[in-house]
């Protein structure tokens, strides 16, 4: 829900902030990656801007080879990253948010400690049954 404009100070002493769950972030991301929000060619030009490699908290335990489409948000005493994380075979939506943070770099780094946790989830289901057994991909000969 936007309640001011971003910087608006005045507004932020009135408790006029602009606020989010990680649950509507994920939906909001959901819809973005399965094109239910935007035309294919907008959706591709969107992931693309949000791909940019930049100092952020989900992708920070993460293979280096894994690409991530997240957009971050830093405010005094709040951190917040919400993603779509493309895991091999298994792509998953990630918004992980903070607040009261006496010690922010702390908020920082379990968002990306809970970011890695849900990727060795996502990466294991991608590869594995539905009851979970893993199946060895068929070795060409």
């Amino acid at each position: 829900m936007l309640r001011r404009k971003m910087m608006d100070i005045a507004a932020v002493r009135r408790g006029d902030e602009n606020i989010a769950t990680p649950q509507e972030m994920v939906r909001m991301l959901e819809a973005i990656y399965k094109e239910k929000a935007l035309n294919k060619q907008a959706t591709a030009e969107l992931i693309e801007q949000l791909s940019t490699p930049k100092q952020s908290y989900i992708p920070t335990y993460l293979p280096d080879n894994v690409r991530v489409a997240n957009n971050l948000g830093e405010l005094q005493a709040v951190r917040s990253d919400s993603s779509v994380v493309f895991a091999e075979h298994r792509p998953f939506a990630i918004s992980v948010m903070t607040s009261y943070d006496r010690d922010e770099r702390t908020a920082e780094g379990a968002i990306s400690e809970v970011a890695l946790e849900a990727y060795y989830y996502f990466e294991m289901r991608g590869k594995a049954s539905e009851y979970g057994r893993v199946v060895p991909p068929i070795s060409p000969e």
